[in-house]
């Protein structure tokens, strides 16, 4: 149920919503495969991808954001041309996150092939974040 009115915001927020790659200078290096929504602009989940997309809701602020931040850039660098990885600094996009009901970060949503999302609150490490890719990129469900 939590997944549905999460994608059922995902689908309200979509009529603001266009992709878009950050040129503004970032702190350190994006590597290739990450896309940083830039102020002002969100993501259109209505378009099918046809594979897994991975948004990391975060914070300059947040010390778990930061420690994940380097996973979830050898994640990209990993699955470069099979998963999608956008990262969403929730100050920048405040009505994004609060239409998702983004409220603790960092929040991971991973939005499987077939549309179907599953999330995560808080910190998750590299083996975890990774075995989860392996499986929702195949369209399978999590287990532990």
């Amino acid at each position: 149920m939590k997944f549905r009115k999460i994608f059922s915001a995902l689908l309200f927020a979509a009529a603001l919503i266009t992709p878009s790659v950050s040129t503004a200078a970032q702190p350190e290096a994006i590597p290739d495969g990450v896309q940083i929504l830039k102020k002002g602009t969100t993501y259109d989940v209505n378009k099918a991808p046809g594979h897994l997309v991975v948004i990391d809701f975060n914070a300059t602020w947040c010390g778990p954001c930061r420690r994940f931040s380097p996973i979830f850039e050898e994640a990209a660098e990993k699955y470069k041309g099979q998963v999608e990885f956008i990262s969403v600094d929730i100050d920048q996009h405040q009505p994004l996150a609060r239409n998702l009901g983004i409220t603790s970060v960092p929040t991971l949503l991973f939005i499987r092939a077939d549309g179907k999302i599953y999330s995560w609150v808080g910190f998750l490490p590299q083996e975890d974040f990774f075995k989860a890719i392996d499986q929702l990129k195949d369209n399978k469900s999590v287990t532990k």
